[in-house]
């Protein structure tokens, strides 16, 4: 019913929000030589203060606006009568799952790029923005409106697949995983979203997008930013930083 509808998603996002930020802020510093997959792209880092307001924003996100818009679409689960019967075998998982991040690394996208419309920019998504170097919990650091306008692309896969609700808190938690790890500040070498960078682009991409404020829109795939041209810039600046680093380890080889 709908009280469990609403807890099934809260629990999944929130639970999976947790743990994902637990283990970028305390685990992965304690990995020997985890310091050169932090990622640095020449901004400082951001205040204890403002990581706390984060975190308080991030609180109340979870605790009210995702379960009360969980809540307020039921009706739109209900009405395509999503599957309620026994859990679905691996195949329907697996292709609903993959349909799941096609639809909504689309909607994310263009939702994504109209948040930096400047009638939109200042109002609502600039909050977001206060982190020019990522921290975990600004994955979640949205205005309200925003945080509303996330979820719609989120649920638009499992609302039209009639998804079963067992698949849909596995649907969440891969793109709570995926959204944190954008916002880690570390590139991971063994994070399932760098082994597809030529899909996805790593967390360098999001990186790029808080430190420059422009361009890299997307979620799960690089293919939007390809088709609308909102990569150039990120993919000139870094074959840029690629030359010089090259540039740097050539002229202290001939130095030695």
């Amino acid at each position: 019913d709908r009280s469990i509808w609403t807890l099934i998603l809260s629990c999944a996002r929130t639970g999976s929000m947790v743990a994902a930020t637990v283990f970028f802020t305390f685990v992965v510093p304690l990995i020997p030589g985890s310091e050169r997959w932090k990622l640095d792209h020449g901004v400082p880092k951001e205040s204890r203060k403002l990581v706390m307001k984060a975190f308080q924003a991030s609180c109340i996100n979870h605790a009210i606006v995702y379960p009360f818009v969980a809540w307020l679409l039921y009706p739109a689960r209900a009405l395509i009568e999503m599957e309620p019967g026994g859990v679905p075998g691996g195949w329907t998982i697996a292709w609903q799952i993959v349909v799941s991040i096609l639809l909504e690394d689309f909607g994310f996208y263009w939702c994504h790029r109209l948040l930096h419309q400047d009638f939109l920019y200042g109002y609502v998504h600039k909050q977001h923005h206060q982190f020019h170097a990522n921290v975990p919990i600004a994955a979640e650091y949205f205005h309200p409106v925003e945080d509303v306008v996330n979820i719609l692309p989120t649920l638009l896969g499992p609302i039209l697949l009639k998804m079963h609700l067992g698949t849909l808190a596995l649907w969440v938690m891969i793109r709570i995983s995926e959204i944190v790890d954008a916002h880690s500040g570390y590139s991971l070498p063994f994070s399932p979203w760098d082994f597809l960078l030529r899909i996805q682009g790593g967390a360098d991409r999001h990186e790029y997008h808080h430190s420059h404020n422009k361009g890299c829109y997307g979620s799960f795939t690089k293919f939007w930013d390809w088709v609308g041209g909102t990569d150039v810039e990120y993919n000139k600046w870094r074959a840029k930083r690629a030359a010089e680093k090259m540039q740097g380890s050539f002229e202290r080889e001939k130095a030695e």
